[in-house]
């Protein structure tokens, strides 16, 4: 009989939503014992390297934050509604925001590399 790559004592999930208002779930793991061969790494290293991942993950997020940006932006411009100056300071606005949103992001990603 196989040995199991892993035991727990206690697995939990908890349902969750984002500000996006999209379904998502915390998983937690507790007290679990994994073989030394079946280590994806260094021994207490997984959080960080969760870490690193979720990093890879942001940056394509905020690409394509930037992507979506640029496709409103032409949308205004092909259609003319770029000189209301309601549209154009929403426009504005959200630009500052946009790069508000990065400057944190980037901030996060140099204290999380800072840790590991």
């Amino acid at each position: 009989m196989p040995k199991p790559l892993s035991t727990m004592n206690r697995f939990s999930i908890t349902p969750d939503w984002t500000l996006g208002n999209m379904r998502t779930s915390q998983a937690f793991y507790d007290d679990v014992e994994v073989p030394k061969e079946a280590l994806g790494g260094e021994k207490n290293r997984g959080f960080y390297y969760i870490l690193e991942a979720l990093d890879h993950e942001r940056v394509s997020m905020s690409a394509g934050l930037k992507r979506e940006f640029q496709e409103i932006v032409d949308y205004i411009k092909e259609n003319g509604i770029g000189k209301d100056p309601l549209v154009r300071q929403k426009i504005a606005e959200l630009a500052t925001d946009i790069k508000r949103v990065l400057r944190i992001y980037k901030t996060v990603v140099r204290i999380n590399r800072a840790r590991s």
